[in-house]
């Protein structure tokens, strides 16, 4: 069976009520809103029946409260505004006099589905901020550590075994251990070091890594280790994310320059070890 609707859209500015027929309430609202203005939606009522029915019951109605009928200029369904005190009693009457429900509040199904994408978006949005939020903040401890740790060779140079080389834009770090060190955590030490080089680089439009290491070597048996580190102030200032560069400039360079290229207690230089293709 074809159903339609009957609706009594409240329109308080003009203190009228437009009673009219529509399959989408929708559609016929947005061509009279431009010539009427906006309703109060959530204040406005509407049936559905059948369709023959819907035809009936306008017709009935606009005869019934016709005393309630106001005069309106030139404008869409003119004829078909009513006095707002005609509402009360259209709700008592499909109370009382008819087995149709009357039901309030008009709700745009394309209004609805719009907040929804907007919505989706908004919380898009949330989560990716959150997500460059995070990223920015995770860099930045490891820049922290980064820092601690040349400190922490700075502070120790004495006593621990160390050198590093600058060329052609690289570092070329070089670390004795010492033997006691079992190979377990001779590994552990070296891949915690390495893996403070990676930094997660999150924006609102992408997400992704990237890394200052080049390589790294290691020697169980000699308990050496070598890593080769990129200078990010070799580079312009747009080759990095502006937010790295800032930290590395301001928390590990400074320390990187007061360092040693070699440690005290080091005798014998720590060979470089570089890397080509055969």
């Amino acid at each position: 069976m074809e159903t339609s609707n009957l609706y009594f859209i409240n329109f308080p500015k003009m203190s009228a009520l437009k009673i009219g027929k529509a399959d989408d309430i929708e559609d016929r609202y947005n061509n009279l809103k431009k010539y009427w203005g906006e309703a109060d939606l959530s204040n406005s009522y509407y049936v559905n029946m059948p369709t023959r029915e819907v035809f009936k019951y306008e017709k009935s109605l606009h005869l019934l409260y016709s005393k309630y009928s106001i005069s309106l200029p030139e404008g869409d369904g003119k004829t078909e505004f009513f006095d707002i005190q005609a509402l009360d009693k259209i709700i008592s009457y499909f109370s009382s006099c008819t087995d149709f429900e009357l039901k309030k509040d008009i709700k745009l199904k394309r209004k609805e589905v719009l907040n929804k994408k907007y919505k989706f978006r908004r919380n898009k949005l949330k989560q990716s901020s959150n997500a460059v939020f995070l990223s920015i903040s995770e860099m930045n401890i490891r820049l922290n550590k980064l820092s601690k740790l040349l400190n922490f060779l700075i502070k120790f140079k004495n006593e621990l075994f160390f050198q590093y080389d600058f060329i052609d834009s690289k570092y070329y770090f070089r670390v004795k251990l010492d033997n006691n060190i079992d190979e377990i955590n001779f590994n552990k030490l070296i891949d915690k070091i390495w893996n403070l080089l990676s930094f997660r680089n999150n924006t609102h439009t992408s997400q992704g890594w990237f890394t200052i290491s080049s390589w790294c070597t290691r020697n169980f048996s000699e308990r050496t280790f070598q890593i080769v580190v990129t200078d990010p102030m070799s580079f312009d200032n747009d080759y990095f994310c502006k937010i790295f560069f800032e930290g590395w400039s301001e928390m590990v360079y400074p320390v990187l320059q007061k360092l040693p290229h070699k440690s005290n207690v080091l005798n014998d230089n720590l060979p470089v070890i570089t890397w080509s293709i055969q």
